[in-house]
Formats: C-alpha cells, sequence, structure tokens
C-alpha cells in the first residue's frame, strides 16, 4: 500500500507523463533595422513532445530612435494573431506560415520604420516561433548571426 502511494505521487510529478507549463521572455536588437523587440511567451508543451504548437505571447518593437510608433502584436491562436501600431486601433492580421515576414515588414512600413533588413527580419520572424514554442526553441545568445539576443529567461 505504501509503495503504491509513493509511485503514484512520483508518476504525478514526473512532466514526461504531464508536460510542463513554460514562461518566456526575450529581447532581441536588430541594429541595422534600428528596433528593439521584446516577446513575451507562455504556454504549455505536452507529454512527449519538444515544443508546442499553441503557444501565446506579446511582442513588442520599437524603435531604437525613437522616430517610429511602436507596434505591439498579440499571439492567442496560430495563425491568427493581433496587431496595434502606436496608440491605434487593434487589427486581426495573418501569421500563416507564409505570411509571417511580409506581416512583421508591412507593420513597420505602416509605424513608419526604414526598409528593414532581410536577414534581420527572418531572425526576428524565427525568435518569436521560437518563443511561441517553448523553452526548446527559443532563440538565444550565440544562436543568431543578424540579430543580437539581449536577453533570454525561461521559467
Amino acid at each position: 500500500m505504501i509503495l503504491a502511494t509513493v509511485v503514484l505521487l512520483l508518476v504525478g510529478c514526473d512532466t514526461t507523463l504531464t508536460g510542463y507549463d513554460y514562461a518566456i521572455t526575450a529581447v532581441y536588437r536588430a541594429p541595422k533595422s534600428g528596433l528593439v523587440m521584446e516577446v513575451e511567451t507562455s504556454g504549455h508543451v505536452p507529454a512527449g513532445a519538444d515544443t508546442t504548437d499553441t503557444g501565446q505571447g506579446e511582442v513588442r518593437i520599437r524603435s531604437v530612435a525613437g522616430t517610429a510608433r511602436p507596434i505591439v502584436l498579440t499571439f492567442q491562436e496560430d495563425p491568427e494573431m493581433t496587431y496595434r501600431i502606436g496608440l491605434g486601433s487593434t487589427q486581426v492580421g495573418n501569421w500563416g506560415f507564409r505570411e509571417r515576414e511580409k506581416t512583421i515588414i508591412s507593420n513597420l512600413a505602416r509605424a513608419g520604420y526604414p526598409t528593414p533588413d532581410a536577414a534581420e527580419i527572418a531572425e526576428l520572424v524565427g525568435a518569436i516561433n521560437g518563443a511561441l514554442g517553448g523553452p526548446k526553441s527559443v532563440k538565444l545568445k550565440g544562436q543568431s548571426t543578424a540579430v543580437e539576443v539581449l536577453s533570454t529567461r525561461i521559467e
């Protein structure tokens, strides 16, 4: 009886059977594009999986020089996301696989940013997707060539 109770307690604590929750905060700088991107995500990685496709989060983009309006992207369900430029109203956007870079570039243009560097945009999109996917896919220092990873915190 005692052995069965101990086994049940240990099994109940094993994240390999239940998966795990996560929260990620990361900050990236795209020097050629003149912007800083802050990413905050959370979600649940299912048992046996390395990543999730149900992560949620918020991305804040701001101009390093302060010459363009800030952008806020909110991710709740893939492929839909919402965005807000400056103090404007919230709009619905598409984060489908083929639309991601176009979505970022068009929002940057509407907010008054200069034409961004293509390599930086590709890495920023990868950083967003990685953070939404969980701890095993978040972009860390040393894993980027075009974008500077300023900080990452995984809980």
